[in-house]
């Protein structure tokens, strides 16, 4: 278990393990600093208070580095933690809306859903031949990969997928049949959304449009529902390639089997893999845009270490804190310099270029709101030091930071770029 010390709470994602905290530096007289407003944080992140079918409710609190917001919609109220899950809350609402103003009682037939609960044709191929009526007809039931049944014989975990214990048997034959969870992935696809969305309203929506899509007996594409736009978003601020848009449409058992192919090609350790596709808090999607990010920086040292640090989270603010960390690193990797190090120090990621220039990635929402982070990274620039960069050490804060934390780190030969971009596109392949 790694151990993060000051930056416990900035990372937010391990716990155990206090942190002495020395009282000899002199950041700043004040002992804190003035948390910003209700409306201030808003206007800073350039997010309204209220839209279509929302609002945010005042106070927003921040945990660690992270603020959390009460998000209130037409749904229920919902908390979300951290604004990059909150901008991703607000695209998943807008994917809602325009679901809801689709009507799919006109494009739905009788067709297949009823059909298939009535002849006793479909059971009698499941007897006959059930090799080829799961893998070719059900979802999620073990897939068939170079002629091995990977989830069986226990090479790839399981995938995730939307939650649906309260169903019926013969609801499940059904979807399976008519293809209700690929056209839910399509739709979401040509959305933009997470394919795999933990949003109750979002998944129930899209659950609802894919079981008229499939089930309907007219010819109707996708393309001609949805005008087309961008690129769709798995997670916030990321455009992703048609290669990535084809993994999300898959079944999920064959993305889980591309992404753990994927990670052995960047010699990350088959227990690492193992424990990464098998977590439960990251969704598929989230999962894969991670696994592109490594793939851009290519095969540099020590990616054995994040993986497992991803592996280990407890909460989705928390394994989604790194998959943020590392879409800032290809960023800088693509735009600025080829990074040939990606790595860990007190659980946070850095990246070393080949001129020997040091690049740290810290995800969070404000840095240095309190004494002990601006101690903990003051700590951190030590380390740093000791390692010999050339030139100044930059911090990338996805972020603002506070005044006195800037002042610190640049009289220990360091400067912070607040508002880090994150990657513009990422491929998989």
């Amino acid at each position: 278990m790694f151990r993060f010390l000051g930056l416990m709470a900035l990372v937010a994602m391990l716990t155990g393990g206090a942190c002495v905290i020395p009282q000899a530096y002199a950041l700043s007289k004040a002992q804190g600093t003035v948390e910003p407003s209700f409306k201030q944080v808003l206007l800073d992140e350039g997010i309204d208070i209220s839209g279509p079918g929302y609002e945010i409710l005042a106070p927003i609190e921040r945990s660690g580095t992270l603020f959390s917001f009460q998000l209130k919609t037409d749904f229920g109220t919902f908390p979300v933690r951290g604004t990059a899950l909150l901008r991703k809350r607000l695209k998943e609402l807008e994917a809602l809306r325009r679901l809801e103003r689709t009507d799919w009682g006109a494009l739905a037939g009788d067709g297949a859903v009823e059909a298939v609960k009535r002849p006793l044709s479909f059971l009698g191929d499941l007897v006959r031949s059930p090799v080829d009526t799961l893998s070719n007809s059900a979802e999620n039931l073990g897939q068939l990969v170079d002629g091995t049944v990977k989830t069986v014989a226990g090479e790839t975990p399981v995938a995730a997928g939307p939650q649906r214990e309260d169903e019926a048997t013969s609801t499940k034959i059904a979807a399976a049949v008519v293809g209700r969870d690929r056209a839910r992935r399509e739709i979401a696809v040509k959305l933009g959304v997470d394919p795999y969305t933990t949003f109750a309203p979002l998944s129930a929506g899209l659950d609802k449009a894919a079981w008229s899509f499939a089930s309907s007996n007219r010819v109707v594409r996708l393309a001609t529902i949805f005008i087309p736009g961008g690129v769709g978003t798995a997670v916030t601020g990321v455009m992703t390639s048609a290669g990535i848009q084809e993994m999300l449409v898959e079944n999920p058992t064959i993305l889980n089997e591309r992404m753990r192919e994927a990670l052995s090609d960047l010699g990350v350790s088959p227990e690492a893999t193992r424990a990464f596709l098998g977590q439960r808090v990251l969704t598929p999607a989230e999962k894969l845009v991670f696994v592109a990010a490594l793939q851009q920086l290519g095969p540099v040292p020590s990616l054995d270490e994040q993986v497992q640090l991803v592996a280990q989270a407890e909460h989705t603010s928390s394994a989604y804190y790194m998959v943020m960390a590392a879409l800032m690193a290809v960023n800088y990797h693509q735009e600025q310099e080829p990074l040939i190090e990606f790595k860990l120090l007190d659980g946070v990621p850095y990246g070393r270029t080949a001129a020997g220039k040091v690049v740290v990635f810290i995800a969070g929402d404000r840095i240095g709101w309190d004494l002990a982070q601006r101690i903990a990274l003051i700590e951190l620039q030590g380390k740093l030091e000791r390692m010999q960069p050339v030139g100044e050490i930059e911090y990338r804060v996805y972020g603002l930071a506070q005044a006195s934390l800037h002042e610190a780190l640049w009289d220990r030969n360091a400067f912070i770029r607040e508002r880090a971009p994150l990657a513009g596109s990422l491929e998989f392949h």
